[in-house]
C-alpha cells in the first residue's frame, strides 16, 4: 500500500479511535460518525488491498459500538445509516475514477494528433504504461512512422496534408473494478479525409500505476492493433529504415 493509501487508512482509523474514547460517545451523532468511517473504510479494503488483520479491525470496531448502547435496535439503525452514507461515497469515488480514466483517454489521444502533427517524440508516459507489451510497441511504431515520413520528405519531396481532421471520441462504456477499467470508444470523424493510424474504435484497458490511471493497452479490429497486443515490435535503426525506404523507391 502506498503511502497516500497508508495515510487514508490511517486516518480514518485515528477517526474511529478518538470518537470511541469520547465521553459522549454514546450520542447517536457520535456513533453515526464512528459508523460511517469505519463502513467506508471496510468497503474500501479491497481497494486499497488492506492487510487481514486491518480488515479485521474495521469489523472489530463496528461490533465495538454495541458497547456504547443498551439495545441492538440502536446501532442496528445507526449502521444501517453508516451503509448508506458509505455508499453514497463510494459511488462518488466512482464516478471520480470515471472522470479521470475520461481525462486519460482524451489526453492520449491530443498527444497522438500533436506527435502526428509534429512528427517529434513527445513523453506518453503520463498516460500511456510504456513498459506494457502495447505501450512498448506504440511508442516505438509511432517512433519508426515519423522518422519514415520525415525521410520521405527530405530526400524525395514527399509532400502529405498538413491537417487532421477534427475528431470526437465518443464514450459508449465504462467499467471500473478496483484498480483496473475497461473503457469503450468511437471516434466521430470525416471518414472522407485521411485518418491517423492510431484513430480507430476500439476497447482501452487501463490500470492504475503510479498512483494515476494510465493505458496498458487498445484493442481494435486491425492489424497493426492486434499484432501489437500479441508481439513484441523492435526498433529499426535509422540506416536500416532508410534502406529499406530506398529499396521501395527503386533508388
Amino acid at each position: 500500500m502506498n503511502d497516500a493509501k497508508l495515510g487514508y487508512y490511517n486516518k480514518l482509523n485515528m477517526i474511529i479511535d478518538d470518537e470511541i474514547k469520547k465521553e459522549n460517545a454514546e450520542k447517536d451523532t457520535a456513533l453515526l460518525d464512528i459508523a460511517v468511517d469505519a463502513v467506508i473504510s471496510l468497503m474500501l479494503c479491497d481497494r486499497y488491498k488492506l492487510s487481514p488483520e486491518q480488515r479485521n479491525n474495521n469489523i472489530e470496531k463496528i461490533l465495538n459500538l454495541n458497547t456504547h448502547r443498551k439495545t441492538m435496535k440502536t446501532v442496528k439503525v445507526l449502521l444501517a445509516a453508516a451503509v448508506i452514507a458509505a455508499l453514497m461515497i463510494v459511488t462518488v469515488i466512482a464516478t471520480g475514477d470515471k472522470q479521470q480514466i475520461k481525462a486519460t483517454v482524451e489526453r492520449f489521444y491530443s498527444l497522438s494528433y500533436d506527435i502526428q502533427l509534429s512528427m517529434e517524440e513527445k513523453d506518453l508516459s503520463d498516460v500511456l504504461d510504456t513498459d506494457s507489451l502495447f505501450g512498448e510497441n506504440y511508442v516505438i511504431v509511432f517512433s519508426e512512422l515519423n522518422r519514415q515520413r520525415r525521410y520521405l520528405i527530405d530526400k524525395y519531396d514527399y509532400i502529405e496534408s498538413s491537417e487532421i481532421p477534427e475528431y470526437e471520441i465518443i464514450f459508449k462504456n465504462i467499467e471500473v473494478d478496483k484498480d483496473s477499467a475497461v473503457c469503450k470508444i468511437g471516434i466521430k470523424t470525416d471518414l472522407e479525409e485521411p485518418q491517423p493510424w492510431f484513430s480507430c474504435p476500439g476497447t482501452i484497458r487501463l490500470a492504475i500505476i503510479d498512483g494515476r490511471w494510465k493505458i496498458v493497452s487498445i484493442e481494435a479490429d486491425d492489424n497493426l492493433f492486434i499484432e501489437m497486443n500479441k508481439n513484441e515490435f523492435k526498433e529499426v535503426s535509422d540506416k536500416e529504415l532508410y534502406a529499406r525506404i530506398d529499396a521501395e523507391m527503386g533508388t
